[in-house]
């Protein structure tokens, strides 16, 4: 049996050689509590020491937005390629952005990964944060980051790293690092919620995220028998 040809290597920014005109894709999460996210196609329109320029479709960004990180996007050999970058400034009002350079290795951007799945109790699964939040309330998961709830208003800023393990009840521990995105009052008295994105994960461990999310989808929709019931 002839084995399968292993996985082409990663490739860096530089390596893509890009021109001026190259059309890409721009994933801007606008609003990490209700699942909304903006493709923009975009237009690589040059490159400087401070970062990219790049030519939006659609309207301009909002001014509040410079600082956020977002997902720069292109499809090389069937694959989809992802590069973390931020944006730093609005030029042209808006019609024109400059994001920091792409560092390291590209990695594969699945727009599956914004599709979080509702974390319930009997799903048995724990997360631990170093630094410690105290008790941590799962609300909801996905491939790029998780939702939850934590008590009282802890003194952390948007940004901030935390080293996490999210344990399972048949025995699995899936670790990393978080980013602190979003910081939110909960709905019920005297607690925070608090938006993670994963980084920084081993492929080993991605799949089994990935195999986790998967199974809370699945049983998250009604069977047929559900259906005739509706």
């Amino acid at each position: 049996m002839a084995l399968a040809a292993p996985p082409a290597p990663a490739p860096t920014w530089p390596a893509l050689n890009l021109r001026p005109g190259a059309r890409l894709e721009l994933v801007i999460t606008m609003d990490f509590f209700r699942d909304l996210v903006d493709v923009r196609t975009i237009t690589l329109a040059g490159q400087e020491a401070q970062g990219l320029i790049l030519t939006l479709s659609g309207p301009p960004l909002a001014p509040d937005m410079v600082g956020q990180e977002m997902e720069l996007s292109l499809i090389i050999d069937q694959r989809r390629l992802g590069f973390t970058v931020r944006l730093m400034s609005l030029l042209d009002d808006g019609r024109r952005i400059l994001v920091s350079l792409p560092t390291g290795a590209s990695r594969e951007l699945n727009l599956r990964l914004y599709h979080r799945v509702a974390v319930l109790p009997q799903h048995g699964l724990f997360l631990l944060l170093q630094p410690s939040t105290g008790p941590v309330s799962l609300l909801n998961l996905s491939l790029g980051g998780t939702l939850i709830r934590v008590k009282g208003q802890p003194d952390w800023e948007r940004g901030q790293e935390f080293s996490f393990t999210l344990l399972t009840k048949d025995g699995d521990r899936i670790g990393g690092l978080a980013r602190l995105t979003r910081l939110a009052p909960a709905p019920q008295s005297g607690h925070t919620l608090m938006a993670l994105q994963f980084r920084g994960m081993p492929t080993a461990e991605t799949r089994l995220l990935k195999r986790l999310v998967t199974r809370l989808d699945r049983a998250s929709r009604p069977s047929a028998m559900e259906w005739g019931r509706c």
